[in-house]
């Protein structure tokens, strides 16, 4: 079992690379109206010692309030040429206008701010397609004031894998420690 777990790391760190599967993963939180919500987010940060994972946000964006109100989510990652699927449980926490997120905010390329200095919050309604661009981009100051770190604890990892001769699926939990092996 040590060996899945193991591989399951190493395809997350591997994921931090931009073009590979787990790069872009599925985000699921909880909406303050207590349904699901799920969305593509990227990978930022893996470290396996200490069981964390992480990704950037916006703090005007729906994820960052539903993260607040309920911080235990699940990642799913999938990677259709390994067929391997990776489903995460954790508690996330979201560093805004701390030093993690300055230390985080400061190393993202200069094209990627873009994101933050958009005048309008993420999800609303425009008048037109264009409607965000017209109202131009705010500074770099206020840009770092939108901009989120967030880590996620991992409790758990579902790990899945697809084969011709036979699923296998198992179950790593660090909370308790515990591996096992399911039906798939």
């Amino acid at each position: 079992m040590s060996a899945v777990e193991a591989a399951a790391w190493d395809s997350l760190v591997a994921g931090l690379a931009p073009g590979t599967a787990f790069h872009a993963f599925t985000l699921a939180t909880v909406t303050a109206a207590g349904g699901p919500a799920a969305r593509t987010v990227i990978l930022r940060d893996v470290d396996p010692s200490a069981r964390t994972l992480g990704f950037n946000t916006d703090a005007r964006s729906g994820k960052f309030g539903e993260i607040g109100r309920e911080p235990r989510v699940t990642l799913l990652f999938h990677d259709p040429a390994a067929r391997l699927q990776l489903r995460i449980e954790g508690e996330a926490r979201l560093h805004h206008e701390d030093a993690v997120a300055a230390a985080r905010c400061a190393v993202i390329p200069e094209k990627g701010r873009w994101v933050y200095r958009q005048a309008c919050a993420p999800g609303i309604e425009l008048a037109s397609r264009d409607g965000a661009a017209r109202l131009g981009l705010l500074s770099e100051t206020a840009a770092s004031a939108h901009f989120v770190f967030v880590s996620v604890c991992v409790h758990q990892i579902d790990w899945l894998y697809l084969a011709d001769t036979g699923n296998r699926r198992a179950r790593i939990g660090y909370r308790p420690p515990a591996a096992r092996w399911l039906a798939p």
